[in-house]
């Protein structure tokens, strides 16, 4: 086979090579998206208008909000949620938590919750515990390695705080996972489908020549 055969072949394949390599995997940073459960802990206290809107599931969806708000979901002492995100998550779970006691030291504002990841609402791997102020909870989210490579759809939290008076548990602000996403194959343009025709034109003609 002469040398303008094997480029005229060569040119369909090379093409054909970069279209299969548009298919690949990557990971984004995604707030939850929607409160599959609530099941609501104890509250030390009994101002109704504000357990009233510390259980509002939807105060823990999207970006965290200020600190200083009422804006996230109390899950109250022994309480718990489960959110999912739209899709399934691998790698690292992100918590957010809001805090109005003293920042300085643990022990006098102490809220913790254990973390786990699903793909049902009856299976759980439990990836650690997050403390509100010793992690920095409040202040930018503290994040936890799931520890595998496998893919999951859920997330739920579990208080695990002291029981204090006056109180109400883990306060969630928001919660994010990395989303896992496909891209879609990328459509070839116009010029490179008139070379896969070029290439195709000069096949057949270098064939048919040689046989001649």
């Amino acid at each position: 086979m002469n040398n303008a055969i094997k480029a005229a072949i060569a040119l369909p394949i090379s093409i054909g090579v970069v279209i299969s390599a548009n298919s690949t995997h990557a990971a984004s940073f995604t707030y939850a998206e929607t409160v599959e459960s609530y099941i609501q802990g104890e509250f030390t206290y009994d101002n109704l208008d504000q357990i009233a809107t510390r259980t509002n599931v939807n105060n823990a969806l999207g970006a965290p909000e200020a600190s200083a708000t009422d804006n996230f979901l109390a899950l109250g002492f022994g309480g718990e949620a489960v959110f999912s995100f739209g899709g399934m998550f691998s790698e690292q779970v992100k918590v957010w938590e809001t805090t109005f006691g003293n920042h300085n030291s643990q022990s006098d504002y102490d809220e913790k919750v254990e973390v786990f990841v699903g793909n049902d609402l009856e299976n759980w791997l439990s990836i650690g515990v997050i403390e509100n102020i010793a992690d920095e909870a409040y202040i930018g989210g503290a994040t936890l390695d799931i520890g595998n490579s496998n893919l999951y759809q859920y997330v739920r939290l579990v208080d695990m705080s002291e029981v204090v008076e006056g109180r109400d548990g883990f306060d969630i602000n928001a919660i994010a996972v990395n989303m896992e996403m496909e891209r879609e194959y990328v459509p070839e343009s116009s010029s490179t489908l008139g070379l896969l025709a070029v290439g195709a034109l000069a096949i057949g003609s270098l064939l048919k020549r040689k046989q001649q």
